[in-house]
């Protein structure tokens, strides 16, 4: 099989292994510029693990027309959270996604996931849309993890995961998920409050309701002093490495 590879990241580098050892060509890698990469979180370079197996390195930034009618079986996106036009593509396109579909959507699902910090976490496989995690949903991963893990080692752990599902669909072992892709029932907005969000998604879990959890920005790794000492905690552990400090 012939594929192309859209992402810039750890996760991204652990799919290459895997293809490579599942002895599958990979035609192209699509990352980003590097301005964006500076400032992209666990980003990588890839440059160089392209070179050693004769794979393209496009630095595409925001910019798809390149790659889009390229003559490839599959087009994988890996850890790349920019919005790829799955239209334009003349191959299908899956992609991964940082929470148990259709139950989690949205951006910054590793760092809400340490800032519930219960324990419990999921990461998904799915064909990707037009619309934000509305495509198929190909596979679920669901685990525990200790909740004093440190954040750079449950991103690996999630990563890992990950790698696991996609070797699953590459060897069409994928269990079938549990539920299909549904409509989300609670919308959280942008920059809410981190504990009430926090609280906003345990209230979904504990429903079994759909829950959109917002992407952050730096200034959502901004402390409130008011929150309550174990929601700090979580805090603190949420928003460090690989993710900016918190503040």
């Amino acid at each position: 099989m012939i594929i192309g590879i859209i992402g810039n990241t750890e996760l991204t580098l652990k799919g290459i292994r895997l293809l490579i050892d599942q002895g599958h060509k990979i035609d192209y890698v699509f990352g980003l510029d590097q301005e964006h990469i500076k400032s992209k979180v666990n980003a990588v370079d890839l440059q160089s693990v392209c070179l050693k197996h004769n794979i393209e390195y496009i630095e595409g930034g925001p910019r798809f027309s390149e790659i889009a009618q390229r003559k490839v079986d599959l087009v994988i996106a890996l850890g790349d959270s920019r919005f790829i036009p799955v239209k334009n593509f003349t191959c299908p396109v899956i992609g991964n996604h940082g929470a148990a579909l259709p139950d989690v959507k949205g951006g910054a699902s590793l760092v809400w996931a340490r800032l519930i910090n219960n324990g419990r976490w999921g990461v998904s496989l799915m064909d990707l849309d037009e619309k934000l995690d509305s495509g198929k949903i190909l596979g679920v991963s669901r685990f525990k993890y200790s909740t004093i893990m440190s954040m750079d080692k449950f991103v690996s752990l999630c990563d890992d995961k990950t790698i696991e599902l996609l070797e699953g669909y590459m060897n069409n072992t994928l269990t079938p998920p549990q539920k299909q892709n549904s409509k989300t029932m609670i919308t959280v907005g942008k920059h809410i409050d981190s504990q009430i969000g926090t609280a906003l998604a345990i209230h979904a879990d504990f429903w079994n309701l759909s829950i959109y959890l917002p992407a952050r920005t730096p200034e959502d790794s901004i402390m409130n002093q008011s929150w309550d000492s174990q929601f700090k905690i979580n805090f603190k552990l949420a928003n460090s490495t690989p993710y900016p400090e918190y503040k």
